[in-house]
């Protein structure tokens, strides 16, 4: 019988089990994949301590889940019901020394809401609620020693809010929300620690305001919002560190401006404003460092008139060509084919 929700029958049955084949007591590790040959289950009155849950309910259907398994213990819960499609809800787990839950709901798409866990001490929360398409909402959830949120709601795709996070140790926030299509608005996250933010929004097609991200040791930016086609404003950014900016805002369609970005340390700028068709206006930008060009970084933006690029030294100092930029408009003053209201600051050639 496929897995609906768990109740509270125990499973010492698996624990002796595990015991007789791998010679272990109290503390008990769980192979990849071991309980998936253990069979049937029977109900016995004792309890048991585990303290690796990594795998527990791995796409299993024939289990009753937790019981009164003790998880008080547990530091890894990894992949523990990933590819449980039939799960629906979750009563209170014990994770309060819980450290790694990669994929801990990984394509639970009948989840509809995130169980009452404590995260307080947790280090990887990669790809912990990924493709769980039914997921509505998140509660504030305390986050705040977390590093790893790659692809923690990537495809939850019924999420329509996402609430202030205190997630000030985390590092990487790689596609943590990407195609979460249905998400209008974003509180305030503390991310001020993160580094890799590329990829973040991407593909959240619904979202219109973000109030503030923490993104004073950002390196990576790209496609932070790509295919964020209401996004109507963004906050101020600190840039000062980051490195990649390449297709940052590509295809928001109703973006009509930025505020001023710090790109002097940008290495990679193409694609960063592609399909942005209601642009009419950019802060200078300095492209002094960019060391792939700035491919199509201005095609569809059928608005922009004008462009200031600044900064550098005389030796580094570079702009886009025509044919890299995609519109022969935008290129510096002097040029082929360039208008001369475009401006190129403090670049001397």
């Amino acid at each position: 019988m496929a897995i609906k929700t768990v109740n509270d029958q125990s499973l010492i049955d698996i624990a002796n089990a595990i015991r007789e084949k791998t010679g272990k007591s109290n503390s008990i590790e769980f192979p990849n994949g071991f309980v998936n040959e253990i069979g049937e289950i029977k109900v016995a009155s004792e309890e048991i301590v585990i303290t690796d849950f990594s795998y527990f309910h791995y796409t299993n259907s024939r289990l009753e889940l937790l019981g009164k398994i003790d998880t008080s213990q547990g530091t890894k819960f990894s992949y523990m019901f990933s590819g449980c499609g039939e799960l629906e809800t979750v009563p209170k787990i014990d994770t309060g020394k819980g450290i790694d839950f990669t994929r801990m709901f990984y394509n639970c798409s009948k989840l509809t809401s995130v169980p009452d866990l404590d995260l307080s001490n947790a280090k990887t929360l990669e790809a912990m609620f990924s493709m769980c398409t039914g997921l509505l909402s998140i509660p504030t959830i305390d986050m705040s020693k977390t590093e790893t949120f790659y692809n923690m709601f990537y495809g939850c795709g019924g999420l329509t809010t996402v609430p202030n996070f205190n997630m000030r140790n985390g590092i990487n926030f790689k596609a943590m929300f990407q195609n979460c299509s249905n998400i209008a608005s974003v509180g305030v996250l503390d991310t001020i620690n993160g580094t890799d933010f590329s990829n973040m929004f991407n593909g959240c097609k619904n979202l219109k305001s973000v109030t503030r991200i923490g993104t004073d040791n950002a390196e990576d930016l790209s496609s932070l919002f790509q295919n964020c086609e209401n996004l109507m404003n963004v906050p101020e950014f600190v840039t000062t560190h980051v490195t990649k900016f390449s297709g940052m805002f590509r295809g928001c369609k109703k973006l009509t401006s930025i505020p001023n970005l710090y790109t002097s340390n940008g290495t990679t700028f193409n694609y960063m404003f592609m399909g942005c068709s209601e642009l009419t206006s950019l802060p200078p930008i300095d492209i002094g460092k960019s060391s792939d060009g700035c491919a199509n970084m201005f095609n569809g933006c059928t608005k922009l008139t004008s462009v200031t690029f600044t900064g550098g030294t005389p030796a580094k100092n570079r702009v886009p060509s025509a044919a890299e930029s995609g519109r022969r408009d935008l290129c510096p003053a002097g040029r082929k084919g360039c208008l001369p209201r475009f401006r190129t600051g403090r670049i001397r050639r």
